[in-house]
């Protein structure tokens, strides 16, 4: 429809956008309309080069290994139907701030930050479990040496007498 100020304005079902494929929109004939959606489908598409909402972040890794690790995501993004484009990878291993044990890995909208974080919060809570162990076990092995401390003492106060009473016989 076309108003008398010459603005386009259209009635559009935001749920008939979810169902149209961006691939059959014919953009030989200059559709702005049509050149829009399939920049704003690229722009949230995280599988896409131009993907506009991805950041990437660095896992460590064992040294040596952060440039198989990067070969790995690339191929499975590639096997997936895309992922960063190449200056995209390169830019994130020149900002790498620790080439040896460090790799990036892309990561996608806030979805792909929260499934991370939450990843992290469990890994952490782990680490805690793991360190409270390791507190329990260092204070049996405190108790233990002083333990033995008394006894090494009591044994040596013995030993002397003995020695004392060899000496005096």
């Amino acid at each position: 429809q076309s108003t008398g100020g010459g603005a386009a304005t259209a009635n559009i079902d935001p749920n008939a956008l979810r169902a149209v494929d961006l691939t059959l929109i014919d953009n030989s004939r200059g559709s702005v309309t049509g050149r829009y959606l399939v920049e704003l489908e690229h722009a949230f598409n995280a599988v896409h080069p131009t993907c506009k909402f991805r950041s990437f972040v660095y896992n460590m890794c064992t040294e040596g290994q952060a440039a198989s690790s990067i070969s790995r995501d690339r191929y499975s993004m590639q096997l997936a139907g895309g992922g960063p484009a190449e200056q995209d990878w390169i830019l994130a291993q020149k900002n790498n701030p620790d080439k040896q044990h460090m790799a990036p890995h892309p990561i996608h909208f806030m979805s792909g930050m929260t499934k991370r974080v939450s990843k992290q919060v469990e890994h952490i809570e782990l680490l805690h479990k793991h360190v409270d162990t390791i507190d329990d076990k260092l204070a049996l092995l405190n108790r233990l040496n002083k333990d033995n401390e008394a006894s090494f003492r009591a044994l040596a106060h013995d030993n002397n007498l003995v020695e004392r009473k060899i000496l005096l016989a």
